[in-house]
């Protein structure tokens, strides 16, 4: 995303001399968890679902998402900087990491999706607004 987010930051300033360049933002699937192995098997049995549903009626007539398939495994989500799954340090860590990588000034998590139980959603939420977001607030 960095070479994007440079780009329309040059063009903007370019365009609008003195003014301040809007907001950058970065879109993750996140799933906080009391520890890395439950989180992670969350992510990985919700990603499924949600992939299925996702890509069903792109599939079912002969279409792709504008930006192309979405990965089928919420590894290669991971592998691909896009996700995180763990403990509230482990999510900490990615997204700080991430968000200095890229350039990015806000992000966007998608907390529920595929078949995660309400109380998988609602804990994870929990635990990233207790433990993560007053540290990237700090940021």
């Amino acid at each position: 995303m960095k070479p994007f987010y440079e780009h329309y930051r040059a063009e903007f300033t370019k365009a609008h001399p003195g003014a301040k360049p809007g907001k950058c933002g970065l879109g993750l699937f996140i799933v906080v968890g009391d520890t890395d192995a439950q989180a992670m098997e969350i992510a990985k049995r919700a990603y499924k679902v949600w992939h299925k549903s996702f890509h069903y009626l792109y599939h079912l007539h002969g279409r792709k998402p504008m930006w192309g398939d979405r990965p089928p495994e919420f590894s290669i989500v991971e592998d691909e900087v896009r996700g995180v799954a763990g403990t509230p340090d482990t999510v900490l860590t990615f997204v700080k990491q991430r968000v200095a990588e890229c350039g990015a000034n806000y992000v966007t998590g998608q907390f529920a999706f595929g078949d995660m139980t309400r109380a998988e959603a609602l804990r994870s939420v929990e635990l990233f607004g207790r433990d993560v977001l007053p540290a990237l607030k700090a940021m």
